[in-house]
């Protein structure tokens, strides 16, 4: 986590403060916006009244090493069916862990999404599903909570 000075471009002021802080796969958008927020509190707590004495002077960035992201739509959020599939079936692990990242990234919006194309877990044939909650264990990706559309969230098991 890095606080910096604001100025007239985005993201380019000098750096006050950094602090270190671990991820875990548990974490999802929200809980990682609340532990971020809640670091960033604690650290300009401390910096602030530093900074005001005169005891901390700003660090210019590395505009060099900056770099940059678009804004994620509901496009970046889709899943192709036959790569879920194959996650959920063991057949491929780097696939798992892209759309676990996926999920953790980008829930609650846009919603990670796919299109069914076959009857999955109880789940309906041809219909848009959220991929709203999954792990990576043993090399499969496990959807733990999903949504069709026009339905509520539903917890299910694609372990079984």
């Amino acid at each position: 986590m890095t606080l910096i000075l604001l100025d007239e471009r985005v993201d380019h002021g000098p750096i006050l403060a950094q602090r270190e802080f671990t991820m875990t796969s548990d974490y999802n958008y929200d809980k990682l916006c609340r532990a971020l927020a809640s670091l960033g509190a604690e650290t300009l707590i401390d910096v602030l009244p530093k900074f005001i004495k005169g005891e901390i002077r700003p660090t210019p960035q590395n505009h060099a090493e900056a770099t940059y992201t678009k804004k994620f739509t509901v496009d970046d959020a889709f899943v192709d069916f036959e790569d879920l599939k194959n996650a959920i079936e063991g057949q491929s692990l780097e696939k798992a862990r892209e759309i676990e990242r996926k999920i953790m990234a980008l829930n609650p919006e846009p919603g990670v999404w796919t299109i069914t194309k076959e009857a999955l877990f109880g789940l309906p044939k041809e219909k848009r599903v959220k991929l709203l909650e999954s792990v990576v264990e043993d090399e499969r990706l496990i959807l733990k909570k999903v949504q069709v559309e026009g339905k509520t969230p539903l917890r299910i098991n694609s372990k079984s």
